[in-house]
């Protein structure tokens, strides 16, 4: 696909580029001041492609803010990296039509992307028949196919604490309280009763990995070695456990860390390239693999292996795709 022919669908701006490719729905408003400010909390998340298009509506409501089109310049290759990976992992997925429109958000953003052309030709190629029925929608509708939406978020809702009745001596209340009084011990109605942490039932520790005498101590958030005598790639990580590390740098420089666990046996990871996030991983469960870029452009699936929510650790391995 031509490059030309990408610019013209669209326009000229980089803004209107933007803002037809991605509909945010953030109710009345949005424009200028909100929608920068919403995008400096979409950035401090990690989030760079709806950064981006919330800088490019601020952009577009007022083209003379130096500040709008700053970060607007500034994040824009984060974004396209973010929607050329998008693509790459949608194609290792099967989802052939959501790599081919990730594809193209990142031309979109950046027509002169270093892998974005050659990539949307390779996916041509590849799978021209799949691809016939979307390039034919993007012919016809241009970049109104390529939206994405951001639901706003609800409002905070306030409400008033119900007046606490006052218990009198006579009237129904305290015929009720009498009457409850007067049952018997096996039939009153017993309060219910709030389990603490350490009244729940957890998994045993004896499901996660022997620990060997061996094993050196982490004395920061980083796992300097992998367990001794475990598998090769394989890993554990805890944020409560001082034995271990929340974070480790594992293959090609690819640093995984813990972010959370869940008494339903699920993990939230965070994938690093050095000090840069590059893929977040929310819900993972036990058993469950997740597919995966390094650093070095090398395709790895992370799996899973175990989830102790007690002392919040787990263990996962990492094979080659």
């Amino acid at each position: 696909m031509k490059r030309a022919s990408i610019q013209r669908s669209v326009g000229v701006s980089t803004s209107c580029i933007v803002s037809a490719l991605i509909l945010i729905a953030c109710g009345n408003g949005c424009a200028g001041a909100k929608a920068y400010r919403q995008g400096k909390e979409a950035e401090k998340r990690g989030e760079a492609h709806i950064a981006y298009a919330y800088y490019a509506q601020a952009a577009q409501s007022n083209p003379d803010d130096r500040d709008y089109t700053r970060s607007l310049k500034r994040l824009g290759p984060t974004a396209a990296n973010f929607w050329i990976n998008s693509a790459r992992l949608a194609e290792a997925e099967g989802r052939v039509i959501d790599a081919w429109k990730s594809c193209m958000r990142c031309l979109m953003i950046q027509p002169d992307h270093p892998e974005g052309l050659a990539y949307i030709n390779e996916l041509d190629a590849k799978h021209g028949t799949k691809l016939s029925a979307v390039k034919r929608d993007w012919q016809n509708k241009g970049a109104a196919i390529l939206a994405i939406k951001v639901p706003p978020k609800p409002p905070a809702q306030v409400s008033a604490k119900p007046p606490v009745p006052q218990i009198s001596n006579s009237g129904p209340t305290a015929e009720r309280n009498t009457a409850q009084a007067n049952k018997p011990a096996s039939v009153r109605k017993k309060p219910a009763q709030k389990t603490n942490r350490s009244q729940r039932k957890w998994p045993p520790r004896s499901a996660l990995p022997p620990k060997t005498p061996n094993q050196q101590v982490a004395t920061n958030r980083e796992q300097p070695t992998n367990p001794k005598g475990a598998r090769p790639n394989s890993y554990v990580l805890s944020r409560d456990n001082d034995r271990y590390g929340d974070r480790v740098k594992a293959i090609d420089d690819l640093i995984v860390e813990l972010q959370d666990t869940s008494d339903e046996l699920e993990a939230d990871i965070d994938l690093y390239d050095g000090k840069r996030r590059i893929q977040k991983i929310r819900g993972l469960k036990v058993g469950r693999s997740k597919l995966l870029l390094t650093p070095q452009n090398r395709w790895f699936r992370l799996s899973l292996e175990r989830v102790d929510h007690e002392s919040e650790t787990i263990a996962f391995r990492l094979d080659p795709a």
